[in-house]
Formats: C-alpha cells, sequence, structure tokens
C-alpha cells in the first residue's frame, strides 16, 4: 500500500502541468509521463520501515538499568541514610544523614537539610545627614 502523501503529490502535481500546458495531446501524454515519474519512488518503498514497538518496548522494560536522573519513574533502591536525607524533615541528625550518603544536604526553599535558613547576611544600618545642594538636607546610611 503506497503511503497517502504519496497521492495528494502525485494530484498536486498533475494539477500543475494541467493548468501549465494546454490539453492536446501531446499536453496529456507529458502529463502521463510526468506523474509516472513522480509515483515511481513511492511504489518501490518498502512496506515496512516502522519501528517494531513491541519490541522496543519489552527492551525498556526489562532493561536493568536505572537512572533516576534521566528517567523520573526508575525508582531505585535508596539507603537508609539516603531516603533520611531525601525525604526527612531538616534537622542535625538529616543533616549527618546526607552526610554519610555522600549526598548534598541543600534543598529547595532556602532551608537545607541540618535546618539552616539561608537569609543572607544580617547588617544593621543607621541613617545619617549630611548638608547637601541648594541647603538641603540628604539621608545616607552607615551600615555595620
Amino acid at each position: 500500500m503506497t503511503p497517502p502523501f504519496a497521492w495528494i503529490i502525485a494530484l498536486i502535481f498533475q494539477s500543475w502541468v494541467m493548468r501549465s500546458e494546454a490539453l492536446s495531446l501531446e499536453g496529456r501524454r507529458k502529463m502521463i509521463k510526468r506523474s509516472a515519474l513522480v509515483a515511481l519512488p513511492f511504489a518501490i518503498l518498502p512496506k515496512a520501515v516502522a519501528l517494531d514497538m513491541d519490541a522496543f518496548m519489552q527492551e525498556e522494560l526489562t532493561s536493568k538499568e536505572c537512572n533516576d536522573k534521566v528517567d523520573k519513574k526508575c525508582q531505585r533502591n535508596l539507603s537508609a541514610d539516603e531516603a533520611l536525607c531525601r525525604f526527612g524533615q531538616p534537622s542535625p541528625a538529616t543533616g549527618q544523614a546526607c552526610v554519610r550518603a555522600n549526598v548534598s544536604p541543600k534543598r529547595q526553599g532556602g532551608v537545607d537539610a541540618f535546618g539552616n535558613i539561608d537569609r543572607g547576611d544580617y547588617v544593621r544600618c543607621k541613617p545619617y545627614y549630611v548638608d547637601g545642594e541648594n541647603g538641603f538636607l540628604v539621608k545616607k546610611f552607615k551600615c555595620e
């Protein structure tokens, strides 16, 4: 069975030839020769060029390799320390489990596995005023 797009291309080509040439006997012969040349590659193509999906799915399901960074559905067995580090409540014990499992204690949301909150540097600033242009005071800050 020829792919459906082959017939569409052949019809478009035939309509183009019909418009460009007069409907004389010579024009019809040229049109038939050209349409045969257009349809020839599609008739020669092999019928089964599709991927064997059943074999591909079975290969993927039976593969023993598991990489949870690539495939989110792939779940490997976690050790007790890895599980506590990944799913435990932030505390010093959870942070120590991360260190033992060689997993980074950083998490999303600003709280790491040890329970420390990253709020940035705490700086206390005091305002002071200096004489500015035109006799107005300008407010500035001195931070320690």
